[in-house]
């Protein structure tokens, strides 16, 4: 079990005051830190394709007091965040805890809550190369296969996962198109919440933690994502997804 949760900043709105979202963050993965409290990371993306990332073996209450986790937060739109319970690679290699970032441009940046059993097959099958000891790794090398001059080939990429069995809930982003996050779910909660007088989206793998973590909790619309379902939000859009059955 880890926890998945971030921001996606919409476009700013004329009058809009700046968010707090170095603290808004910070309560969604303290508020996470349960389903994960070996390590934490965030990943994040700049409107110029930029993307810095932040992650080491501490639980969230002590990560987000960390200069590394104010300076990730410094910039950016769109915020990735982690919060790990190992099931395959030692947290205290920093490699193995998330998000996970490839090594190769364009960058893509990868969340995971799931567990990936023999996944050693799933390198072969796919003739992929593997660095890490976590299984997300190879859900990062095959959305790398998928990335074309338009974006992520999502139809592409969710046919490869047909052939990976197991449990998953991922949230990736591409260096090349910032305006845009993927969610993918197949069987592992995740929701997502929108506030419409501030532009922005903010998500979780539960309810229950969107419900502490943001202020004005009544004013935000909070929906699951359905199993079998792959969500892609864009930033002028944020309220409408374009939805993929899977």
């Amino acid at each position: 079990m880890c926890g998945l949760t971030g921001l996606f900043v919409g476009t700013p709105r004329r009058g809009q005051r700046p968010l707090a979202l170095t603290t808004w963050l910070a309560r969604l993965l303290i508020e996470s830190e349960h389903r994960g409290p070996h390590a934490t990371g965030v990943a994040a993306l700049l409107n110029d394709g930029t993307i810095h990332v932040a992650k080491a073996a501490l639980p969230a209450s002590r990560f987000v007091r960390t200069a590394a986790y104010r300076d990730v937060c410094a910039h950016g739109t769109l915020f990735i965040g982690h919060t790990r319970w190992p099931t395959q690679g030692s947290h205290r290699q920093n490699q193995n805890n998330q998000p996970l970032l490839s090594p190769m441009s364009p960058h893509v940046a990868l969340t995971h809550n799931g567990h990936l059993p023999r996944v050693d097959r799933y390198f072969a099958h796919f003739h992929l190369p593997r660095e890490w000891e976590v299984d997300s790794e190879v859900l990062l090398r095959l959305a790398c296969r998928h990335v074309t001059p338009e974006g992520l080939a999502l139809p592409a990429l969710l046919q490869d996962l047909t052939c990976c069995a197991g449990q998953l809930a991922v949230v990736l982003a591409v260096a090349s198109h910032p305006d845009e996050v993927i969610f993918i779910r197949r069987d592992k909660p995740l929701y997502l919440a929108y506030h419409a007088g501030m532009h922005l989206l903010t998500y979780a793998s539960e309810d229950a933690i969107l419900q502490r973590a943001l202020p004005w909790v009544s004013q935000w619309q909070i929906q699951p994502i359905p199993v079998n379902t792959a969500w892609v939000v864009h930033r002028q859009h944020l309220a409408s997804p374009v939805s993929y059955r899977w």
